[in-house]
């Protein structure tokens, strides 16, 4: 291997790192407003406050809404 092929390698499994790592903290993030959410509806808490405070859009608050009671 040339230098120039080592190099692009090695960089090329930083932005592959660098990638998993930035779509793992993206997943971890919205599991965390997930639960947010479902433990607000389970306190009672309506859909519209739901979703103003996790960002969540309205029909995916109903959703989980409804299949939490399921």
């Amino acid at each position: 291997m040339t230098p120039e092929m080592i190099e692009w390698y090695a960089q090329s499994n930083a932005r592959s790192r660098d990638e998993g790592k930035a779509e793992g903290r993206a997943e971890g993030r919205a599991a965390g407003i997930e639960k947010v959410a479902k433990n607000m509806i389970s306190d009672g808490a309506d859909d519209a406050y739901v979703s103003r405070m996790t960002g969540l859009d309205i029909e995916t608050v109903k959703e989980m809404r409804i299949s939490m009671c399921a």
